[in-house]
């Protein structure tokens, strides 16, 4: 515990305490003392923990040692997009497909119509009738049609020497249900043909036909004389095993070259022609859909293409080879300008890294030259004297006079100086200003200090006793805290008359 005498001679106030330096670390590692003496306010910003100085060479070492590190990875990125980017683009393999060579469609139609024989109410004679859904025998017994056939082409297919035929047979048969659509006399799908007679009742062919021209077969049937030959076929088997059949039957068949290829397509096609049981009507079942007499005939081959590359590769591949190049480049330009630590950087580094970590712990004052009375020991590192000021239970102080960290030990004081560098060079202007502040606070203060000497002085008597003993002695941890102290700190106030303690002063001890 610090004590002192009484006597007004050599007497510092708590304010003078202030003035000559004592102060605390806030654990920002930032302080500051007002003078009295001049009337100004110097405030001293010493440097922060992680000051930009600081981050820098942080910085710069992790670069340099993990720069192997960064090189490698942007060549892997590198390469990876090289790769990917090749098989895109350079060599993106090929793939077999179907490709349409030719491309056409075989286009036909069947119409039909009867002429009124005998006059009616409702027809006269000679009227056509066209298209009907039902002909009577009585009044139109001979019916004439046309089938009309051709073809169309799709976009960019070309067609040369096209030839067109089409024929239209007349078929008597029974069946055991509805006739069969593909006109041959054989038992298909659900219906059984017992037998079959064919009728040739016109074929046309044309040659050169164009993709806009149409072919027709134009025919005349005489439905009652039909279903009286039906009748008597059936008769000459001697047996009904079926339902007798009536089919307009006819056959479109169409050769040319197409988009270079020959081909010749046939198709069938059957119209069945019911008549009523007691022969008095007729009718022609045509099929009601547009398209019925319409085929596409496409031909394919297997072709190799090349694949497509997806998105992933078309725009990953170059991507990656972006950030390869970038990742190399900024690792050679940061390389470059921030060069890797010397062996002073290196150790301004590790005094910074001690000093962010020992601030808390770390009490900042300002001592005078008499503080310091006993021998000193150099250490080598902060992070070592803070080591050795845990072992002693003894404060750790850095002196703002002298930049200098040190740790009383029973009879020597351990000092460590922080690298040149370390204070003004890393905090750059800031470390400046706070010299500069802490040069004119000790101005101040000296004069404070001599002035109040001189008060006191004239006061007492002109006493020297107590000027031999204002030197400032460093206390131990009290209670977990670190004080520092002036020995001539008085204990009562300047005005206050002397005491009989006054004419024995103490001495301090620790």
């Amino acid at each position: 515990m610090h004590t002192s005498d009484d006597s007004t001679s050599g007497r510092v106030s708590g304010d003078e305490h202030d003035r000559d330096g004592v102060r605390r670390g806030d654990g920002d590692g930032d302080g500051g003392g007002d003078s009295d003496g001049g009337g100004s306010n110097h405030s001293q910003n010493t440097a922060e923990p992680g000051d930009e100085a600081h981050r820098r060479l942080r910085l710069r070492a992790l670069l340099w040692e993990y720069r192997v590190v960064l090189y490698l990875l942007a060549v892997a990125v590198l390469g990876v997009g090289i790769w990917v980017s090749y098989g895109a683009y350079a060599a993106p393999g090929t793939e077999t497909e179907q490709q349409v060579v030719t491309d056409w469609t075989a286009t036909g139609d069947v119409s039909h119509a009867a002429v009124v024989t005998e006059p009616t109410t409702v027809h006269d004679e000679g009227t056509e009738l066209t298209d009907e859904p039902l002909y009577y025998t009585a009044v139109t017994p001979t019916a004439t049609g046309a089938v009309t056939a051709g073809y169309d082409l799709a976009p960019e297919t070309t067609a040369d020497d096209v030839a067109v035929t089409v024929t239209v047979d007349l078929v008597y048969q029974e069946t055991t249900g509805e006739s069969q659509q593909s006109g041959e006399p054989s038992a298909t799908g659900d219906s059984t043909v017992y037998w079959t007679e064919r009728e040739q009742l016109t074929s046309v062919s044309e040659s050169d036909v164009g993709s806009d021209d149409d072919v027709t077969a134009s025919f005349e049937l005489n439905v009652t004389d039909a279903q009286t030959t039906l009748e008597s076929i059936r008769d000459e088997v001697g047996a009904t095993p079926g339902e007798a059949e009536l089919v307009l039957a006819f056959e479109r068949e169409i050769e040319g070259t197409f988009d270079g290829t020959s081909q010749v397509v046939v198709d069938h096609y059957q119209v069945p022609i019911s008549v009523a049981t007691d022969g008095s009507t007729y009718q022609f079942e045509t099929d009601a859909a547009g398209d019925a007499y319409t085929e596409r005939h496409d031909e394919h081959e297997a072709v190799t293409v090349p694949v497509d590359p997806s998105p992933t590769q078309a725009l990953g591949g170059p991507l990656l080879v972006v950030f390869g190049l970038a990742g190399l480049g900024g690792t050679a330009l940061a390389s470059r300008r921030f060069p890797e630590l010397t062996p002073a950087d290196r150790t301004r580094l590790e005094y910074l890294d001690a000093r962010a970590e020992f601030d808390p712990m770390t009490t900042r004052v300002v001592l005078p030259e008499s503080a310091v009375t006993e021998p000193t020991a150099s250490v080598q590192s902060l992070a070592a004297l803070a080591e050795l000021a845990l072992d002693l239970e003894s404060p750790l102080v850095f002196d703002e006079r002298t930049a200098r960290y040190l740790v009383r030990g029973t009879d020597v004081v351990y000092v460590f100086e922080p690298p040149s560098a370390g204070v003004p060079a890393v905090d750059g202007d800031r470390g400046r200003e706070r010299t500069q502040n802490r040069e004119q606070d000790q101005a101040s203060q000296e004069r404070d200090h001599t002035q109040t000497q001189d008060e006191g002085e004239s006061e007492c008597g002109g006493s020297d006793d107590s000027e031999d003993e204002d030197t400032l002695e460093w206390i131990g941890e009290e209670n977990g805290r670190d004080t520092v102290a002036s020995e001539s700190e008085s204990d009562a106030e300047t005005d206050t008359e002397p005491t009989t303690q006054d004419a024995n002063p103490s001495s301090t001890t620790q």
